[in-house]
């Protein structure tokens, strides 16, 4: 299936990450770096987006987003459209848990070649969430502006370019720039 272009961020650096706590969909808000990165993130927008009333904007509902959403439309007339398709990955019972202490009761776990949060026993698993980034995609009619989270961003990347998850995972992600996703490939514009 073929999307319209989409322009994706991850909300902002946000006090749990600092502190490597596992937010799945709990909240935390964000740090003056990630006020600082969302509002970098609308500059962007601004440079790249020549008339933006060709494009609406989407977000998860969650707090972090929704902050980061507010940011980043500044310099544009938007309301997000919250959609819980776009919350991060469920993190079951780990969520608010340090990374550290759940490492400790879990030393099996290998980091680095899937999402931490898909190893919560009672979370959400990757397919779940790639089913919610598809369904989330189908609806799509329109370019779209997008404020989510690390792990769906990983889906929806995934699904869109046709990549697996594993190779966009290793690619990485940040909080400071934007992806363009456009005709099934992707760029990064920082």
């Amino acid at each position: 299936m073929t999307y319209p272009k989409i322009y994706l961020m991850r909300h902002g650096e946000t006090e749990w990450n600092l502190q490597k706590r596992m937010q799945g969909q709990l909240d935390s808000p964000l740090t003056p770096k990630g006020q600082a990165q969302a509002v970098k993130m609308g500059h962007i927008l601004n440079r790249e987006i020549a008339d933006p009333h060709n494009y609406h904007m989407y977000t998860s509902p969650l707090g972090r987003t929704m902050h980061t959403s507010e940011l980043v439309a500044q310099n544009f007339e938007f309301k997000p459209n919250k959609s819980d398709l776009l919350m991060e990955i469920y993190a079951g019972s780990w969520g608010g848990k340090l990374r550290a202490d759940i490492m400790r009761q879990n030393p099996h776990i290998e980091i680095g070649k899937q999402p931490f949060m898909s190893h919560a026993p009672d979370g959400e698993t990757l397919d779940q969430l790639s089913g919610r980034g598809k369904q989330w995609l189908d609806s799509l009619t329109e370019q779209s502006i997008v404020v989510s989270h690390g792990q769906i961003g990983f889906a929806i990347r995934a699904l869109y370019t046709g990549l697996s998850f594993a190779e966009v995972f290793a690619k990485g992600d940040s909080q400071d720039g934007v992806y363009l996703l456009h005709q099934g490939e992707e760029s990064f514009i920082c």
